[in-house]
Protein backbone atom coordinates (compact mmCIF):
# COMPACT_ATOMS: atom_id res chain seq x y z
CA UNK A 1 0.00 0.00 0.00
CA UNK A 2 3.03 2.47 0.99
CA UNK A 3 4.29 1.83 -3.24
CA UNK A 4 0.90 2.83 -3.74
CA UNK A 5 0.50 5.85 -1.97
CA UNK A 6 3.70 6.98 -3.39
CA UNK A 7 3.04 6.73 -6.60
CA UNK A 8 -0.09 8.62 -6.10
CA UNK A 9 1.46 11.58 -4.74
CA UNK A 10 4.03 12.13 -7.24
CA UNK A 11 1.20 11.93 -9.75
CA UNK A 12 -0.97 14.65 -7.70
CA UNK A 13 2.22 16.60 -7.44
CA UNK A 14 2.67 16.29 -11.33
CA UNK A 15 -1.00 16.64 -12.36
CA UNK A 16 -1.71 19.70 -10.08
CA UNK A 17 1.27 21.76 -12.35
CA UNK A 18 -0.32 20.82 -15.70
CA UNK A 19 -4.26 21.01 -14.93
CA UNK A 20 -4.69 17.14 -14.92
CA UNK A 21 -7.75 16.01 -13.31
CA UNK A 22 -8.04 12.19 -14.29
CA UNK A 23 -5.01 9.52 -14.24
CA UNK A 24 -5.29 9.04 -17.86
CA UNK A 25 -4.17 12.68 -18.20
CA UNK A 26 -7.19 14.49 -19.14
CA UNK A 27 -7.72 18.00 -18.62
CA UNK A 28 -11.57 17.15 -18.44
CA UNK A 29 -13.85 14.48 -16.37
CA UNK A 30 -14.22 12.04 -19.22
CA UNK A 31 -15.34 8.14 -18.53
CA UNK A 32 -12.63 5.80 -18.93
CA UNK A 33 -12.72 2.48 -17.21
CA UNK A 34 -9.54 1.13 -18.91
CA UNK A 35 -7.37 -0.09 -15.59
CA UNK A 36 -4.61 2.27 -15.02
CA UNK A 37 -2.97 0.66 -11.67
CA UNK A 38 -3.13 -2.72 -10.42
CA UNK A 39 -2.24 -3.04 -6.42
CA UNK A 40 -2.42 -5.30 -3.73
CA UNK A 41 -3.81 -5.09 0.05
CA UNK A 42 -2.48 -6.47 3.16
CA UNK A 43 -4.95 -9.78 4.03
CA UNK A 44 -6.55 -9.62 0.85
CA UNK A 45 -5.87 -12.36 -1.66
CA UNK A 46 -7.19 -10.58 -4.98
CA UNK A 47 -6.07 -7.74 -6.45
CA UNK A 48 -7.71 -3.86 -7.47
CA UNK A 49 -7.54 -1.85 -9.65
CA UNK A 50 -7.70 2.50 -9.89
CA UNK A 51 -9.56 2.91 -13.62
CA UNK A 52 -7.98 6.00 -15.71
CA UNK A 53 -11.25 8.24 -14.81
CA UNK A 54 -10.10 7.82 -11.16
CA UNK A 55 -10.30 11.88 -10.39
CA UNK A 56 -7.73 13.84 -9.34
CA UNK A 57 -9.58 15.23 -6.13
CA UNK A 58 -10.62 11.83 -5.03
CA UNK A 59 -6.82 10.69 -4.81
CA UNK A 60 -6.21 13.69 -2.62
CA UNK A 61 -8.70 12.23 -0.50
CA UNK A 62 -7.54 8.88 -0.09
CA UNK A 63 -4.16 10.49 0.32
CA UNK A 64 -5.13 12.75 3.58
CA UNK A 65 -7.40 9.26 5.01
CA UNK A 66 -4.01 6.96 4.37
CA UNK A 67 -2.09 9.45 6.52
CA UNK A 68 -4.71 9.34 9.61
CA UNK A 69 -5.05 5.56 9.34
CA UNK A 70 -3.87 3.77 12.10
CA UNK A 71 -4.37 0.05 10.14
CA UNK A 72 -1.59 -1.21 7.14
CA UNK A 73 -4.59 -1.34 4.65
CA UNK A 74 -5.10 1.78 4.61
CA UNK A 75 -8.83 4.31 4.70
CA UNK A 76 -10.37 1.36 2.25
CA UNK A 77 -13.49 -0.52 2.83
CA UNK A 78 -15.87 -2.82 1.15
CA UNK A 79 -18.39 -1.22 -1.27
CA UNK A 80 -21.32 -3.01 -0.88
CA UNK A 81 -23.30 -1.87 -3.74
CA UNK A 82 -20.13 -3.59 -6.17
CA UNK A 83 -17.03 -5.58 -6.36
CA UNK A 84 -14.80 -2.91 -4.88
CA UNK A 85 -13.21 -0.37 -2.47
CA UNK A 86 -14.51 2.64 -1.52
CA UNK A 87 -12.57 5.13 0.90
CA UNK A 88 -13.45 4.85 4.97
CA UNK A 89 -16.47 7.31 5.45
CA UNK A 90 -17.60 7.98 2.76
CA UNK A 91 -20.96 6.73 1.17
CA UNK A 92 -20.45 7.05 -2.70
CA UNK A 93 -17.27 6.90 -4.71
CA UNK A 94 -17.36 10.44 -5.72
CA UNK A 95 -14.51 10.01 -8.46
CA UNK A 96 -12.55 7.30 -6.63
CA UNK A 97 -13.16 4.50 -8.43
CA UNK A 98 -11.77 1.41 -7.27
CA UNK A 99 -12.49 -2.45 -8.63
CA UNK A 100 -11.34 -6.07 -7.84
CA UNK A 101 -9.40 -6.77 -10.69
CA UNK A 102 -10.40 -9.50 -13.05
CA UNK A 103 -8.91 -12.58 -12.75
CA UNK A 104 -8.94 -15.90 -14.37
CA UNK A 105 -9.21 -19.68 -12.70
CA UNK A 106 -5.38 -19.89 -13.26
CA UNK A 107 -4.53 -16.28 -11.99
CA UNK A 108 -6.88 -16.43 -8.92
CA UNK A 109 -5.52 -20.16 -8.18
CA UNK A 110 -1.67 -18.86 -8.15
CA UNK A 111 -2.81 -15.78 -5.97
CA UNK A 112 -4.37 -18.43 -3.25
CA UNK A 113 -0.84 -20.53 -3.62
CA UNK A 114 0.95 -17.19 -2.96
CA UNK A 115 -1.22 -16.04 0.41
CA UNK A 116 -0.92 -19.99 1.44
CA UNK A 117 3.02 -19.93 1.24
CA UNK A 118 2.95 -16.22 3.09
CA UNK A 119 0.76 -17.62 5.84
CA UNK A 120 3.08 -20.89 6.01
CA UNK A 121 6.52 -18.76 6.31
CA UNK A 122 5.18 -16.53 9.11
CA UNK A 123 3.91 -19.49 11.15
CA UNK A 124 7.64 -20.55 11.02
CA UNK A 125 8.77 -17.42 12.12
CA UNK A 126 6.89 -17.56 14.77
Amino acid sequence: MDELVKYLREWVADAKREGIVQLDGSLVKVSNRDPAILFKIPGRILPYFLPQDCKRDAIERFITKYDSAQNGSGPLVENKGYAGLLIEGEMAPNGWYCYEAPVTQFELRQLLIEESEKTKKKKKAA
